[in-house]
């Protein structure tokens, strides 16, 4: 179980918005390891294969990793820790690593709203 002891939330909407925050910002960062192309290609194949939006990629992180997993293939998985150590840098949380992607977003987002 994850902690984030030091972040106390007003309300529910205020502690989904900094998950929302935080993992865009997360993807947006590890992504640019990788160069804009990289980047604008994976945006563009979200919302055309999937049509998911960037904005909604922390509600659909299942088909987020899905879509990374198909375009990347065997690198998919780098880019994946890569958010995670992304996410991890951003918030402090440093163990998120022991868990896949989808499961990680899932445990962060739970221990964010333990914060409310």
């Amino acid at each position: 179980m994850l902690s984030l002891n030091e972040l106390n939330f007003a309300s529910l909407e205020e502690a989904n918005a900094y998950y929302e925050t935080q993992v865009l910002g997360a993807i947006e960062k590890a992504l640019d390891n990788y160069g804009l192309t990289m980047k604008m290609v994976v945006f563009y194949q979200l919302e055309k294969e999937y049509e998911i939006k960037r904005d909604q990629i922390h509600t659909n992180m299942t088909s987020f990793v899905k879509m990374i997993d198909a375009l990347v293939g065997f690198g998919a998985q780098n880019i994946h820790l890569a958010i995670l150590r992304e996410l991890g840098a951003s918030t402090g949380i440093h163990d998120l690593d022991k868990y896949d992607l989808v499961s990680a977003m899932l445990e962060f987002h739970h221990a964010i709203q333990r914060q409310v």
